[in-house]
């Protein structure tokens, strides 16, 4: 994991094939149904408390959200109302690498035009998200998700957002 590959998406299928035997379109049936298009109609009910106040308080900041997914996400944050400046996924071609290969982190960075010391990087995993931001000293905040229910994890952001 976190190597990078000339086709993602493609070797993610094989990888998929070799492990279980069965065949490549029906592994592709199955993730599109079971990872893509069947949790969209319970993501707005899933959604993080705080994370459409840490969203509107970026935006009113004029601060750009850019999401980074190990799957495709404009359809989910779709369906969880959040809007980003822009989305890509672990299989775009510009990328084609799983963190913690921090290619992903570095392809948001060229679109943006923006140095990498000045994005700071929320994730919700030290061994991937966490470790792709330290290999090329990116900012970043691990997400304690014992944390998120109990308290008012994401509200807490935005208001230091908007205090800063």
């Amino acid at each position: 994991m976190g190597q990078p590959a000339e086709d993602l998406q493609s070797e993610q299928y094989m990888w998929c094939r070799e492990k279980t035997g069965k065949d490549i379109n029906r592994i592709k049936q199955v993730v599109d149904r079971w990872i893509i298009t069947f949790p969209l109609r319970y993501l707005n009910r899933l959604v993080y408390p705080g994370v459409h106040e840490l969203f509107t308080s970026l935006k009113k900041n004029n601060i750009r959200i850019a999401v980074l997914s190990d799957y495709p996400a404009e359809e989910k944050l779709q369906a969880m109302g959040l809007q980003a400046d822009f989305i890509t996924d672990a299989a775009h071609k510009d990328v084609n690498a799983l963190k913690p290969d921090p290619a992903g982190l570095k392809y948001i960075a060229d679109y943006f035009k923006t140095d990498i010391h000045d994005i700071v990087f929320i994730g919700d995993r030290d061994d991937a998200d966490g470790e792709a931001a330290r290999q090329i000293n990116m900012q970043y905040i691990i997400i304690e998700k014992d944390k998120i229910y109990t308290g008012n994890y994401f509200r807490n952001l935005a208001e230091q957002i908007e205090n800063r």
